[in-house]
Order: C-alpha cells, then structure tokens, then sequence
C-alpha cells in the first residue's frame, strides 16, 4: 500500500469518526446532555457526556445494558458517577449505532424522574428496591410507608447484609413480597447480589426479583433467612480470626491488611482484591454486622428456634 493511500485511508477513518461524533453531538444536546470538555478538546472517538443532575447514572447504564444491549462506560476516578464514556470505535462508528445510542439514552432518561415524594416514587411500580442504613426502625418506618403507597402486587426488595428479612417483614401488611437483596460495593461493578428468601417469601417474588437482576447482568444468589446471610458470616470468620493473630501476635495489622484480609475480599468478591478491606467493609461495616449479628441471634432466642444438633 503506497503512502499516499494510508494516508488517503487514515483520513477517511478520521472523518468518519468526526462525521458521528458530530451526529451523536447533535442528539445528545438535542436532550439538553452536555459534554464534559470543550468542544475544540473533544476526542470524536471517546465521547465524555455529563450526567444529569439527579439522575442515577449507574441505573441507567444498567438499563441501557439489560434493555437495550447497549454499553457504555461509567467515569472514572474523581469523575465516577459524573460523566457517561460512550466510544464510536470501529464497527460502532457508523449511523445506526450513533441512532440507537441517542434513542435507548432517550427512552432510559424518560423513565427516570428524581423525587423526593415517596409516595409519587412509588405509586405505579412493580419492583422496589429499598436501600436506608441497616437499622431495623428506619427500615419499618420507610418500608411501611412505601408498601402503602405501592400496589399491592408490588415486590419489595430490601438491601441490607445482616437483618433478617422476617425481622424486617414484620412492619408488612404483606410480608410475603418482601425479599432481600445484598448489593456489593460498588453496586455499579461488582456482579454479585445475595438474594435472601424468608420463610413468608413468596416463590413468585423470588423469581421475578432473579430475572430482573439477570436482565440487568447480575449474578444472583438465593439463600435463606438468616442473620448475616452467607456471605456476610463467611468474610467476618475472616476479619474475626485477622484480629484474633493481631492479639496473640501471629503477625501485625500491616501485614494482615496485605494478606489475610486482601484473600478474605478476593473470595467474598469473587475478584481481585484492589482496595483495601477498611476501603469495602470499613470498621463501622464491621461493628454494625457484629451488633446486628447479637441482636439477630438475640431475637432467635426469643422465638425459641432450635439450633441444629452437633454430630
């Protein structure tokens, strides 16, 4: 190939690179998005869209992912939760990708109105998706209200990884569309979603909430109603026995946060561990699990339920 032709073919690529930048431009200010940086800066084949004020961005890449089979990337660093990152590289730099991008972004904004009136929030939905700190009271408060307000064919998904979900569904007129689902930080990433299952837990709840978290690529888990679930129990043992070496003087804290917790993370994330534990648990995460482990055992006492008989 002689040079005049590379060079006739590298500015053919540029300009249809520009050609649907300027196309997706277009549609996007035609919503009232704008670009993060000015338009002399901008990369037609990396497009830094700014998010609107209100909207939850990871929501709506995870619609526009289930729904529309359409990916576009979340920002990062000290832009993560700012900005969507859409490419038109390759075979997506061409007319139909950029008409499909602008429409499946159209239609996932028209769906999302930022409220602060609970009741307006959920007044016509099918799925609920609760996610108040993890203290009993708040939730009753909240889910009670929320429930009275919704249909009554709405399921109610409460995200919390240590109250039992019976405990929870006992400020429920209908207990039995009530469901947990224990998100992993952070939500927009990690793939995982615990699914908790009390005892009134409808079978049809359960499995319309696992359809809608794979639609949305996730990997749900079902487990059953227990204080601090499995996973939760399973990263503790790890941090418990950590401490437990710290005080016998097995080893330091500096060489725990490098190894024994960084395997605990790994395996409760089911990914490489790249932050810290006190970065995704925290010491506050820790001490709300144990309290709420005491006070969840506490409670099973109460209700006079029997433990399992050792072999």
């Amino acid at each position: 190939m002689s040079k005049a032709h590379q060079h006739h073919v590298g500015g053919g690529e540029r300009a249809r690179h520009q050609r649907h930048h300027i196309a997706l431009k277009a549609g996007l200010e035609a919503m009232g998005l704008k670009f993060l940086v000015k338009e002399e800066y901008q990369l037609p084949q990396m497009n830094a869209v700014l998010c609107p004020e209100g909207v939850d961005e990871a929501q709506v890449r995870s619609r526009l992912l289930g729904e529309f089979g359409l990916e576009i990337g979340a920002g990062l660093g000290p832009l993560a939760g700012k900005i969507w990152r859409i490419g038109l590289m390759g075979e997506t730099a061409k007319r139909q990708s950029v008409a499909i991008c602008v429409e499946a972004l159209k239609e996932a904004l028209a769906r999302v109105r930022p409220t602060l009136d609970l009741g307006e929030a959920v007044r016509d939905v099918d799925l609920i998706f609760e996610t108040v700190p993890e203290v009993v009271g708040a939730k009753h408060a909240v889910l009670a209200r929320a429930e009275a307000a919704a249909p009554e064919s709405a399921i109610i998904a409460t995200n919390t990884s240590s109250i039992m979900i019976g405990e929870i569904g006992r400020a429920l007129a209908r207990p039995g569309r009530l469901i947990g689902t224990h998100w992993f930080y952070p939500a927009n990433v990690m793939p995982l979603v615990e699914v908790a299952r009390s005892a009134q837990t409808a079978q049809g709840v359960v499995d319309t909430t696992v359809a809608f978290l794979t639609r949305l690529r996730k990997k749900p888990v079902v487990v059953n109603d227990a204080p601090g679930f499995f996973t939760t129990r399973f990263i503790n043992l790890f941090i418990a026995e950590a401490m437990r070496s710290v005080e016998q003087g097995i080893c330091g804290i500096a060489e725990v946060q490098r190894r024994h917790l960084r395997i605990a993370v790994a395996l409760h994330h089911g990914q490489g561990a790249r932050q810290q534990v006190a970065e995704i648990v925290g010491q506050i995460g820790i001490v709300t699990f144990f309290k709420l482990l005491h006070r969840e055992i506490a409670v099973l006492k109460r209700m006079n339920v029997p433990r399992e008989k050792e072999a």
